[in-house]
């Protein structure tokens, strides 16, 4: 179990199939450690997994249901105390997602389920 994972400070329901969460990611959150040294920042698989978490407790999916990333692109970077928003959109046996820090994009991409 992952210790101090992003916290979930809201959810905005824009429909059934499309949410934004926002989160304050802690700095005692076990994914920065060793990421890196001197300057901690929130690992792409990490982001992979909030993703994939928030999408099965949000749309009461199985984990063990997904099975490709067609698509991902990471722009910037994440670090303590950074408040996250996690947009997901899910269409066609996929998750669209888009991560902002106030109005940054951070990363987006898709994940395919089954």
């Amino acid at each position: 179990m992952i210790k101090h994972y992003p916290e979930i400070k809201n959810v905005e329901k824009h429909s059934v199939d499309e949410i934004t969460l926002n989160f304050i990611v802690s700095p005692e959150y076990e994914g920065f450690n060793g990421h890196f040294l001197n300057q901690p920042i929130f690992p792409g698989v990490g982001q992979i997994d909030l993703v994939i978490k928030s999408s099965c407790e949000q749309f009461q999916l199985d984990p063990y249901q997904f099975c490709d990333i067609p698509q991902i692109k990471f722009m910037k970077i994440i670090l303590p105390n950074d408040s996250l928003s996690l947009h997901l959109v899910r269409e066609n046996n996929a998750i669209s997602f888009r991560f902002h820090i106030w109005e940054h994009m951070i990363s987006q991409g898709k994940i395919k389920y089954v």
